[in-house]
Formats: C-alpha cells, structure tokens, sequence
C-alpha cells in the first residue's frame, strides 16, 4: 500500500520506501558527526519498529531510499538493486546548456581503499533556462545509474563539464554563489526521483515527488512541471 505522508513513500510490510531530504544522512558515521538526525533514525521512529538498510544516498540528495522491514529482506532487496532488471532514476539541474543526451563510463576510484571500480551514467536534458544577472543558463537533466558507486552522478557530470548546481565539492564556486542570491539554492540540486526493482514476480516501482525547495527553484527559472514529467 501507499502511504499519505511525506517520509514514507511505499510500505507493504516487507518493503519500505522513504523519501529523504537533502542534507539528512541515511545513517550515523564518523563521515556525519554533526548530523542531528539520519534517515534510518526518522524511519524508524515514524513506524515504531526496526528497519534494515538496503542501499544509500549522499547526504546532499534526496529522494527515494529503500529499507528492508528484516535483514533476510534488505539481502532480498540488495540481490533485486543490483540486477539488470533495476532502474534508479534522477532529475539534476546542471551548468551550463547540453545539447545532447550523453553517456559516461568513465571508472571512479574508490576513495577508502584506491580500487578503481567500472561506473556508467546517462543524462537525457530536458531543458535549459538562463541563469539571471549572468552570462551562464542551466539544463535539466534526467540521469540514469547503472552502477552505484559513491558520488557517481557528481563525478560523472564533472568530468562532462555539466556539475550540479549547489555540489560544493564537485561544482563551480562562483555559479553556486551566484544561483544562492539569485534563487536562493541552498542545496545541491540532485534528487532520486524513481526506483523500479523487480520483486517477487512483479515490479516495484516507486516514485519520490520533487520537494519544494527544489521545486521552488526550478520555478523561479521557469522550468514547467511538464519538463520533469515522472518515468514511474
């Protein structure tokens, strides 16, 4: 069943899907010592019970999460991610215009141990708007992952010149100041927008809505609702 609330975007009683904010963890690390709260504490608390992790989102990106109501579960759902049948869908707004779709293979180094590991992203942009009292426009962009390796779609969409608007390690400095007073973006603009898993016998697909302080931006650059039209 579907659930009216904001955290929990899908609960059947095996599988639970959340809706994370940007700037809340999925869980507590020496990485997120200053954090108040994580995801797997919200989740927790709004079901009264326990719940497993099954994958994570930077800190900075919100959108939808799963989470195993057991550990058999949350193996379940790892084994199901990871198959060829699964999609993870986001939308970004990035720098600058890009013409054409565009795919990235281009392998990530693994920061904690130096294994360099095979990644693969597409961007399929969908608009492009101009960033006001500036020479520069933005494009929105839908970005599928194929693999998930930590920061991926940043990386990538750094190494094809396109950085996301608010990422403070991978972006551009001076946009990210300029696009905070113009349009007050106060983080990085980066939401899973969809996952489909294949799931006893059928597909689970689940899709988190564009939240407001995202949503408020790209209206103030005129980006209609139209444009981010959901794949779920």
């Amino acid at each position: 069943m579907y659930v009216n609330d904001s955290l929990i975007l899908y609960d059947d009683g095996e599988v639970v899907v959340a809706n994370k904010p940007s700037g809340v963890p999925v869980h507590h690390s020496r990485e997120h010592v200053d954090a108040k709260t994580a995801l797997l504490q919200m989740v927790r608390d709004e079901l009264g019970e326990r719940v497993f992790t099954v994958h994570r989102l930077d800190r900075a990106t919100s959108g939808t999460v799963l989470f195993g109501r057991t550990p058999h579960t949350a193996n379940a759902l790892r084994e199901a991610l990871g198959s060829a049948g699964a999609q993870k869908w986001y939308i970004a707004l990035t720098k600058g215009n890009m013409l054409a779709p565009l795919s990235c293979v281009r392998p990530l180094t693994k920061r904690e141990t130096g294994v360099v590991q095979t990644a693969r992203s597409t961007f399929l942009p969908l608009a492009v708007a101009p960033i006001p009292d500036s020479q520069q426009c933005c494009t929105l962009v839908r970005v599928r992952i194929f693999t998930g390796r930590r920061h991926q779609i940043r990386r990538h969409l750094n190494h094809v010149r396109h950085q996301i608007l608010g990422d403070t390690t991978y972006g551009k400095g001076r946009v990210n100041r300029h696009v905070r007073m113009v349009w007050g973006l106060h983080r990085l603009a980066l939401h899973a927008e969809c996952i489909s898993i294949p799931w006893e016998g059928r597909e689970l697909r689940v899709r988190a809505p564009i939240p407001s302080d995202l949503s408020r931006v790209l209206g103030l650059a005129s980006l209609r609702v139209s444009d981010v039209e959901s794949v779920c």
